[in-house]
């Protein structure tokens, strides 16, 4: 069977096209992929309740510290406590401290323009708001610092491991009201819980 000169260059033209059109898709592809890899190269630090009523003899060089390590990340998470007029702090522990326009809850620190500031009401920040915007922002690690190492920084890194995100606790830029005792028991207790490996001294950066 023979093959006319113009159907045979219409077959040519089909195999140029579609060879053409395959490679731009693979090139779409590694654009993607590598735009996708820039993206979870950001890094991400959350600063928990570096509240002035946080701040005593104990946690008094965090506000300074965490101030300065903020520059070196690219997104910057800061949460705020307030404890609600008929909250289970108020009625369980008794603890009235950090209303709404208290003294007691404003920052200790001067937070960098982009950060973005979240108050919460319990001893976490992880809910459905934080984690979509972690994953809008493809971020898959969060480093932590703040107050305190052995309540909220703790509630937090574990509320993040458990809902697949990587936390790192960074330690020199955590404290605790209660002492450096109670410091280091919430070290040992954070390896336990996130892995060892998660729990590091410096920033890593």
């Amino acid at each position: 069977m023979s093959i006319s000169f113009k159907n045979l260059a219409f077959f040519i033209m089909i195999c140029i096209s579609t060879t053409f059109l395959s490679l731009t898709s693979c090139i779409l592809q590694e654009q993607a992929t590598t735009q996708e890899n820039v993206k979870s190269n950001k890094t991400c630090l959350m600063i928990i309740d570096v509240q002035k009523g946080f701040v005593n003899e104990n946690t008094k060089d965090i506000p300074s510290k965490v101030e300065k390590l903020q520059h070196k990340y690219d997104y910057v998470i800061v949460t705020k406590f307030y404890n609600l007029p008929n909250s289970f702090f108020r009625k369980l522990i008794k603890w009235n401290k950090f209303g709404a326009g208290s003294l007691d809850a404003e920052l200790a620190f001067k937070p960098k323009k982009e950060a973005m500031i979240i108050k919460k009401y319990l001893y976490t920040s992880v809910n459905k708001g934080l984690l979509n915007f972690l994953k809008s922002k493809n971020i898959k690690t969060v480093y932590l610092c703040g107050l305190d190492t052995d309540i909220c920084v703790t509630k937090n890194a574990v509320d993040l491991i458990e809902n697949g995100i990587i936390p790192i606790v960074l330690t020199d830029y955590c404290g605790s009201n209660a002492g450096k005792a109670a410091h280091l028991n919430a070290i040992k207790t954070l390896k336990l819980y996130i892995g060892k490996d998660q729990v590091i001294t410096g920033t890593s950066m």
